[in-house]
């Protein structure tokens, strides 16, 4: 590009001399051409034809002259501008690159810092979490003599049973937190799919601290839970929120899930065979594909999770509920496409505005059902009226 730049200048600063080694007149304007070609008509006109011829001569070659003079003052105009050009994009390019570059660097420098933060943190989580433990620890295992001084034997032992929930709280949230880090690993990279996390006959229920049924509830807190592919067949998780949980190729077969909030969670192609979800809350989850078959799920709720136009229905499209017993269930606005719901028990079920395109109902108790507005099997709209005589896809 330098190259360039410094040719166009060498031949501009040397363009008598080439063009006296071209044998060429040097150029000058167009008015000197046009003032050679009068002097030649003049003396023409005077008798002088030499004269005449010569001074023609003389203008047809400065006429060339300044012809060529003119295409290569084009070219190098052309080729400056050309190479200012480049250059400037070049520079662009080279600026943008650098910046890149420390955005880069900055970029690292701040995941460093957010690492070393977030260690940080999980050293203060940790050290607050010893303290707190051994101060439960304590209390549980006061020995105040009360020989010695007087005390109260039932604050005593008030203290002490709050000591134990409290403890049982903070050991189950350290094992909630293992367990997710563990599973979202799994999740993030596959290996759920290929061997599943055994967590069977896991007991994560109100009561499972011990204490019996008179002991305080201790719902288990999982809100965004990741447990995709992870086995947990014939785990106890009564009452515990798993709202938003990805629980995607997740085996619940026979699991007790009464009371379990799933509001938006990701239930798709999951087994839920005979699983116990009695008053479970299932507003907006996802249930595509999943297995319901013989499922307890009176009283469970699948309406719409949100607001207005934005509230996202229950799915349960291609999922198969085949026997399950769904009485007074509220399936309002669900999408049931191609769902098996033969032998099913939906007494008193709400599917107003339901989307029951293709599904099947063959042996199912519908005493009760409320059809308002909702799409029958064969594809056309209850209205204001039902779908019985309209269930055949």
């Amino acid at each position: 590009m330098l190259v360039f730049g410094g040719l166009v200048l060498l031949i501009y600063a040397t363009r008598d001399r080439l063009f006296r080694l071209l044998r060429l007149p040097v150029p000058g304007t167009l008015s000197d051409v046009l003032v050679k070609f009068r002097h030649g008509l003049e003396s023409w006109e005077g008798a002088d034809r030499p004269s005449a011829m010569r001074r023609w001569h003389e203008g047809a070659a400065s006429l060339a002259a300044w012809m060529a003079w003119t295409r290569l003052r084009g070219w190098m105009l052309a080729t400056l501008v050309g190479t200012a050009t480049i250059f400037a994009l070049l520079l662009g390019e080279v600026i943008i690159l650098r910046q890149n570059q420390l955005i880069e660097e900055q970029n690292a420098y701040l995941r460093e810092q957010n690492k070393n933060i977030q260690a940080q943190l999980a050293l203060e989580r940790a050290r607050d979490y010893q303290a707190r433990r051994t101060e439960l620890i304590a209390a549980l295992y006061d020995r105040t003599d009360c020989r010695a001084r007087p005390c109260d034997h039932v604050a005593s032992l008030r203290a002490r049973a709050e000591a134990a929930q409290a403890f049982t709280e903070i050991e189950l949230g350290r094992f909630a937190s293992e367990a997710q880090a563990t599973i979202g690993e799994l999740c993030a990279t596959g290996a759920a799919a290929k061997r599943p996390l055994d967590l069977r006959h896991l007991d994560l229920s109100p009561t499972s601290a011990g204490g019996g049924e008179d002991a305080p509830a201790m719902e288990a807190a999982l809100p965004g839970w990741q447990a995709c592919g992870v086995d947990l067949a014939h785990a106890d998780l009564r009452r515990a929120d798993l709202s938003g949980a990805d629980l995607r190729r997740t085996s619940l077969s026979r699991a007790m899930l009464e009371g379990v909030d799933l509001t938006g969670a990701d239930l798709s192609r999951a087994d839920l065979t005979a699983v116990a979800m009695k008053d479970a809350g299932l507003r907006g989850a996802r249930l595509a594909g999943a297995r319901l078959e013989r499922a307890q799920l009176r009283g469970a709720e699948f309406s719409p999770w949100g607001e207005g136009a934005e509230a996202r229905p229950a799915d349960l499209s291609d999922a198969n509920l085949r026997g399950a017993a769904m009485t007074g269930v509220d399936l309002s606005r669900a999408d049931l496409r191609r769902a098996d719901l033969r032998q099913t028990d939906l007494g008193d079920a709400d599917l107003s505005g339901a989307d029951l395109t293709g599904a099947r109902f063959e042996g199912s108790n519908r005493r009760g059902v409320r059809w308002t507005g909702a799409t029958c099997p064969d594809g056309t709209a209850a209205g204001e009226g039902t779908c019985e005589g309209r269930l055949t896809p």
